[in-house]
């Protein structure tokens, strides 16, 4: 009788890196899930013209004058035109513009990073840390992964897909050497403290930012060290 072959269950890391493939593909590591930068543009285009549509319906509906109906298109002087519907659109396709640059720069940084395995080099991840940092790039700050395997080092959060983590992402990898790093900012701790407490409950939301404060939350804390996630308050146990 032929001899039953039973194959090697992979580790948890190779496992860990197959359902991140899957799960948040690249343009260099695309699936069967993935949707490419030109199809999110042609459905902005889609539900523009949708919307557009729908405004011009509600307003013959109420019968409005061409005045009323441009309003509604265009928005108004009187608020500077960020009342109307051209303004969304316009904040849409910006943030859209910005996720592809930031997916563009950082995996042409990690792929010449990947294809020259003997410098023995690393990727950091760099936040820019102001008002709008999300949680997600925040606990980021500062982490580092190998090359070309984009292990976690000294922590064990994710790499993922690397940035962008979320729509309007503006975190990079940067790529240094290991056992040197790179020329790093301040951490987000040591930038937070010199905030007010106005500043810091803008950032992390009052409760977050007052169990920063009580020494009852990291800034790593904020998402979830497996999975890279973010917490809720009710998993923070606030």
């Amino acid at each position: 009788a032929e001899e039953e072959t039973i194959a090697e269950r992979p580790g948890d890391a190779a496992l860990k890196r197959r359902v991140a493939g899957a799960l948040f593909p690249t343009p260099s590591r695309p699936t069967d899930l993935s949707t490419t930068g030109a199809d999110w543009w042609v459905r902005q285009g889609a539900s523009l013209s949708q919307r557009l549509g729908d405004q011009l319906m509600v307003s013959v509906s109420l019968e409005e004058t061409l005045t009323q109906a441009t309003a509604r298109i265009r928005g108004t002087s009187e608020n500077g035109f960020r009342d109307g519907l051209m303004a969304k659109a316009r904040d849409d396709a910006s943030r859209l513009l910005t996720t592809q640059t930031t997916n563009a720069l950082n995996e042409a940084r990690v792929a010449t990073a990947d294809r020259n395995p003997e410098q023995h080099l690393i990727a950091i991840h760099q936040s820019i840390i102001d008002s709008r940092t999300s949680d997600l790039c925040l606990a980021r700050h500062g982490l580092q992964y190998t090359i070309p395997e984009h292990e976690p080092i000294g922590h064990t959060i994710p790499y993922l897909g690397g940035p962008p983590y979320h729509p309007h992402c503006r975190s990079i990898m940067t790529i240094g050497i290991r056992g040197q790093g790179a020329v790093m900012q301040e951490s987000v701790t040591t930038w937070l403290r010199r905030r007010d407490r106005a500043f810091q409950d803008e950032v992390l939301g009052p409760t977050r930012a007052q169990m920063w404060r009580e020494g009852k939350l990291t800034v790593r804390q904020l998402i979830d060290s497996m999975t890279g996630r973010p917490l809720t308050l009710e998993e923070l146990g606030a």
